[in-house]
């Protein structure tokens, strides 16, 4: 019988949980422990999504831009809502970038 790796889904399930609690910095928190633990996981593309929405829901767009960035260059399909974001939160910071 093959193992099956069940880390990354747990820590998916917490960061989609914490983000219906309305506890963002622990989503974010939680999907970038993801992100990091397990780069190779199939949940990448949607942890990254998620932890980069939670930062910017925490208030900490500093910490949500790098992960838009990441997104938009490692995950296909997610451009259009990535490319709004990072445009989005470089206009409020003022970047003509």
């Amino acid at each position: 019988m093959r193992r099956t790796a069940l880390a990354d889904y747990a820590l998916a399930g917490m960061a989609q949980g914490f983000a219906l609690l309305r506890q963002p910095q622990r989503s974010a928190d939680s999907a970038a422990a993801l992100v990091l633990a397990h780069p190779q996981s199939p949940l990448l593309c949607a942890a990254l999504a998620r932890a980069a929405e939670s930062e910017e829901a925490a208030g900490r767009a500093a910490r949500a831009v790098p992960l838009y960035e990441r997104l938009l260059t490692s995950c296909p399909g997610y451009e259009p809502r990535t490319l709004l974001r990072l445009a989005t939160l470089r206009a409020s910071r003022g970047e003509t970038r």
